[in-house]
């Protein structure tokens, strides 16, 4: 299946439309929908389209009939496709509310971050308890290969809160679980935008599996050089991002 903006668009259509039906769907009734969603399409490749999820095994056919029904996969299928595009249209909401002020925000809320929570690794890399380490080992590969996660500010917040805690520290630990509160998370989920946009999210998730190695090997100060390496990518990230938003001739946005 093509999965360019359009083809995700096409499968959506076709799998809803399958899900509704009160009979089986065939080439035709494809099509009108398509066209009626003011995509293009032939019978021809509504056929095409229909084989591809036979293929895939979303559908199948009934009987000898040209028509097809949704199968359990499919139905699986079409509920991650609406909660992608839910996320999609919350993503779009979250850019069109995002101001100057929050990004000023989002970028103090970065910098006490890096102070805080620098000391933090540097700390865990001594003081990690056996259990701490494990628990950090598995919120670190909160992805599947090469595969981002759909939401990936949940994880990487929960290993941010677990290095915290691992440090054992009552001062440290808690003014970095302060920063760390979930209060925050609008501006976290803003971080998470900016970051897709440019490229970095898989870098940062990266950054997390090596700080897991540091402070296994009770490397203190490449603990710290990582996570201040880390912190700086999210504050580079949307430094850049505010920086291309600066008016120009004469127009408003950002400052």
């Amino acid at each position: 299946m093509v999965q360019t903006s359009d083809g995700v668009l096409l499968e959506l259509i076709a799998l809803r439309l399958l899900s509704d039906a009160d009979k089986p769907v065939g080439a035709v009734r494809l099509m009108q929908a398509w066209r009626a969603a003011g995509l293009p399409g032939a019978e021809a490749t509504a056929g095409r389209f229909l084989r591809q999820l036979d293929e895939l095994g979303f559908t199948e056919l009934l009987g000898n009939t040209r028509g097809r029904t949704l199968t359990p996969a499919g139905a699986a299928r079409l509920q991650s496709l609406i909660d992608q595009q839910r996320q999609l249209e919350q993503q779009s909401q979250l850019w069109n509310a995002l101001t100057a002020t929050d990004l000023s925000d989002l970028m103090d809320l970065l910098r006490m971050r890096r102070l805080v929570e620098v000391e933090a690794a540097r700390l865990a890399a001594s003081r990690a308890s056996a259990a701490d380490l494990t628990a950090l080992a598995a919120v670190a590969h909160h992805r599947h290969g090469d595969e981002l996660p759909a939401d990936t500010t949940s994880p990487s917040m929960d290993f941010h809160r677990l290095v915290a805690r691992s440090c054992h520290n009552r001062i440290v630990g808690a003014v970095a679980l302060l920063l760390l509160d979930p209060t925050n998370d609008p501006l976290e989920k803003m971080l998470e935008h900016i970051s897709f946009e440019a490229g970095a999210t898989q870098g940062q998730l990266s950054d997390h599996a090596e700080l897991v190695r540091a402070i296994e090997h009770h490397r203190a100060d490449d603990a710290a050089a990582i996570m201040a390496r880390h912190m700086d990518k999210l504050i580079e990230a949307v430094e850049r991002y505010r920086q291309r938003d600066q008016p120009r001739n004469g127009e408003r946005g950002f400052v």
